[in-house]
């Protein structure tokens, strides 16, 4: 191989590339299909690209389907290290939302599921970054996949009124930033020193005000050595859904 190939190859291994072709990879394997790389184009004519989307639908009889949307961004930060503050937050849930279908409050749903790994994970709500210089990879990321999740709901809403479907819908939203690098937990404790831990996986809570409604979001930091794992809960999470609505829609028509 030349000169100018190994420079190539050297600049490539430097870019989020390679974890983002990992991540579908591991889409592909955990059995969800996946889009990448995928613009969005909103009403005020201005772009967002999000680095994955994973898709996942499933029957659930009675003229209903359930659709499973995971947002994924990439952020490779082998420099600087993420670094979240452990404290008191309030659960939130997957963000679940019915069309044609009059069921149970979603909030309600997420009760129910308590083997749901939303209770046995870690909660966050301020970050940073160490050693940072410009910009923000946290802030940026964060900022993607809530646009993901906001374009695909009023495009794939829009879409479906104008075609007036006659089935029933339902669709959670999971929201993922992979990460390539350090992962930490601080504690500040009572003497303000300061212990940090090294995670695979945290739950970031987001909060959104917009008069007159208030927003929370899941969203989860996850390391790269631990991607597989996490896939592999959240198809356990997905059968639990799942059966619960299954057992809501028939319980609807006895």
């Amino acid at each position: 191989m030349g000169e100018l190939e190994e420079k190539i190859k050297k600049e490539l291994l430097k870019s989020g590339f390679p974890l983002q072709i990992f991540c579908q990879r591991c889409l592909l394997e955990n059995n969800w299909g996946m889009s990448g790389s995928e613009w969005m184009i909103f009403d005020d004519q201005s772009k967002k690209e999000i680095d994955t989307i994973g898709h996942f639908q499933e029957d659930l009889g009675k003229n209903t389907t359930i659709f499973y949307t995971l947002h994924i961004e990439c952020k490779k930060s082998r420099d600087n290290p993420w670094i979240f503050f452990k404290e008191e937050v309030p659960l939130v849930y997957p963000v679940i939302q019915y069309e044609n279908i009059a069921l149970r409050y979603p909030f309600e749903v997420a009760h129910s599921l308590k083997d749901l790994h939303f209770y046995h994970t870690l909660f966050s709500s301020i970050y940073t970054m160490a050693f940072q210089g410009k910009g923000n990879q946290i802030y940026e990321a964060i900022s993607n996949v809530l646009s993901s999740y906001q374009f695909h709901r009023e495009f794939f809403g829009k879409h479906r009124r104008s075609r007036k479907p006659k089935f029933s819908i339902i669709e959670v939203d999971f929201f993922t930033i992979l990460l390539d690098g350090k992962l930490y937990l601080a504690t500040v404790e009572e003497d303000d020193s300061i212990s940090l831990g090294e995670q695979n996986h945290i739950i970031y809570y987001h909060r959104e005000v917009k008069y007159p409604q208030f927003r929370h979001y899941n969203i989860e930091i996850v390391s790269k050595d631990y991607f597989s794992d996490y896939l592999n809960i959240l198809n356990k999470d997905r059968e639990l859904i799942s059966e619960f609505y299954r057992r809501e829609i028939l319980k609807g028509e006895s």
